[in-house]
């Protein structure tokens, strides 16, 4: 099986083990505030990968 077909037929459950294991636990708050974090993170990048400043 080549390597992408394998990624494309794992990725369902990854993705469902990821949730459980990083999603589930977290209070809607807690989530929220990750959300906050991780679209600060996002948007350093996007910055960075623009050629922009990042701080």
């Amino acid at each position: 099986m080549p390597a992408s077909q394998k990624l494309i037929d794992s990725a369902p459950g990854h993705v469902a083990h990821v949730r459980r294991l990083v999603f589930d636990p977290l209070t809607t708050v807690q989530r929220r505030q990750l959300r906050a974090a991780l679209s600060g993170i996002a948007e350093t990048v996007r910055r960075e990968a623009a050629g922009g400043p990042t701080g």
